[in-house]
């Protein structure tokens, strides 16, 4: 996965696909907190994101460190949320490219939770599932109630 960001605060995530084709996501910084900077990502038209997954995963939120991401897909049935290595950091002009390498994942499902550690393209689960104590209505697990943040608002 790459991210392209410009000197403007607006910047470009890429998908590869499984077919081989590339999906872009468009991206905004919304805030910068010392090191870590945290950015909005736009909704995707509805081609795009019936060919980026089945379960129509699409980021929503990323937190960008100097070493490390986090990216937020909120999907249909599930709300996944996947930390990256990043594995570098290239400046040519204005624009900076980011190169990231998933490496663990955290998926919210209806009535738990469970993780995985990300090799290649495989999920290797990392402990049990985790039931929820009481059911919870999806997404409202672990979401971030301090940030005023929808995707309208890109």
């Amino acid at each position: 996965m790459k991210f392209t960001i410009n000197s403007e605060g607006e910047a470009i995530l890429d998908y590869q696909c499984s077919s081989g084709k590339e999906i872009r996501q468009d991206a905004r910084r919304y805030k910068r907190l010392s090191e870590l900077e945290l950015w909005v990502v736009s909704d995707l038209p509805l081609e795009p994101l019936y060919q980026l997954s089945n379960s129509k995963c699409r980021a929503s939120l990323i937190y960008l460190g100097s070493g490390h991401a986090t990216i937020e897909f909120p999907c249909a049935l599930i709300h996944m949320t996947v930390t990256y290595d990043i594995v570098s950091r290239e400046k040519n002009d204005d624009v900076t490219l980011v190169q990231l390498k998933p490496d663990k994942a955290l998926i919210i499902y209806s009535d738990g939770t469970q993780e995985f550690n990300v090799e290649e393209e495989r999920l290797t689960p990392l402990g049990p599932f985790r039931p929820f104590k009481k059911p919870r209505p999806l997404f409202t697990h672990g979401l971030k109630q301090t940030l005023p943040l929808t995707n309208s608002q890109f």
